[in-house]
């Protein structure tokens, strides 16, 4: 029984002795509590303060009031420090670790502040993160941001997919004035990689095996190279152009060298006469002699007698033929030879001279 009595004595006191310790964590957190809960309520003021400096800062970080570029100069690191500055500032229920309904009058305000600066700090950050990647793509920084100047040379081994990468990111941004300057500089990049890569392949095309290359294009690729802006761009066409211009005389000298040995002289071609070719007859040679031709009988009605022609006085019965004209026939003409019988004449009485009966002589004898 004693021993009962005892233990529960000793459960009792420490029961008390929990609830003394309780009572007093208790009313030691409700002391900190109202400490926090006036902490706030001093801090406000301060705050407040606060978010007014950095606001002023973060206002100068743009050009104008629009805020739309950013300040020539700024840095990075400028930014962030005033990002550190602002994320020790407090404004909320959980930042002084007190109930939302126990936070101060018009500290509501300063929240809101606080997030409009935050939101200001993101822009700028952003804007000047997109700027400094735009700068890679060149082979120097870009010196206006408020008016694009298309000065700007690419990077020697800048790829397409890195102006991309900037362009969709640049993407997210509002359409403003800022935007639309870096998006021509972006372009102008991407069409320097553009004019590169196609002037690459067109030499990869002309410098393969078995490519027929011509002057024109020689001249063609000499012409883009004067759009490439980076130097050492410009010298490696340089000498792949170069390597092309080898190439056109080598093939003008194979096609010379094949156009000669392969050219041929035509025979001249003598057209088919559809007219016969004259044959012409060697002319019988005259003779010194006068030929003699019997003359053709004239029927006289006198029962067959013969009338000599009348020699108009002369003395020889023989008659003195011209020559034949020989002139050219368009066929061969053979002249027959003709055999003439002695014709008896009388000698005509009226004369009164007989004239002895004479043997004609023949043409076979005149020709001898």
């Amino acid at each position: 029984m004693n021993k009962l009595l005892k233990g529960i004595g000793v459960v009792a006191v420490a029961a008390a002795a929990v609830g003394i310790c309780y009572i007093g964590y208790q009313k030691n957190n409700d002391r900190q509590y109202e400490q926090r809960v006036s902490y706030a309520e001093t801090a406000v003021t301060n705050e407040k303060s606060k978010l007014n400096e950095l606001q002023k800062k973060v206002n100068d970080f743009y050009d104008s009031k629009n805020k739309e570029f950013l300040k020539k100069g700024l840095k990075a690191t400028d930014v962030t420090k005033v990002k550190s500055d602002l994320e020790s500032v407090r404004v909320t229920a959980e930042d002084f670790k007190i109930k939302e309904g126990s936070l101060p009058d018009g500290i509501k305000e300063l929240e809101k502040q606080k997030s409009e600066i935050a939101k200001n700090l993101t822009d700028v950050s952003d804007k000047l993160r997109i700027q400094d990647q735009t700068n890679k793509l060149f082979t120097k920084e870009v010196s206006d941001w408020f008016t694009f100047k298309d000065e700007m040379i690419m990077q020697e081994k800048l790829k397409k997919a890195q102006v991309d990468e900037v362009s969709e990111k640049l993407s997210l941004f509002p359409d403003d004035k800022w935007r639309k300057v870096v998006k021509d500089y972006l372009k102008s990049a991407s069409d320097q990689v553009k004019t590169a890569d196609d002037l690459q392949k067109r030499f990869d095309e002309l410098l393969k095996d078995g490519a027929i290359v011509t002057y024109e294009d020689y001249m063609d690729v000499l012409a883009k190279i004067e759009d490439i802006r980076n130097e050492k761009l410009k010298e490696k066409f340089a000498a792949l152009a170069e390597e092309v211009s080898h190439l056109v005389v080598a093939v003008q000298e194979s096609t010379t060298y094949e156009e000669v040995s392969t050219e041929t002289y035509e025979e001249p071609v003598v057209e088919e006469s559809t007219h016969s070719e004259p044959v012409y007859e060697e002319p019988i040679p005259e003779s010194s002699e006068e030929q003699w031709l019997p003359e053709t009988p004239v029927d006289t009605g006198n029962q067959g007698g013969y009338v000599p022609p009348v020699d108009n006085g002369g003395s020889s019965s023989e008659s003195v033929v011209e020559t034949p004209d020989t002139t050219p026939s368009s066929e061969p003409v053979e002249t027959p030879t003709t055999e003439s019988t002695p014709v008896e004449t009388e000698a005509p009485t009226e004369t009164g001279t007989e004239t002895p009966n004479s043997e004609q002589p023949t043409t076979d004898s005149v020709a001898q």
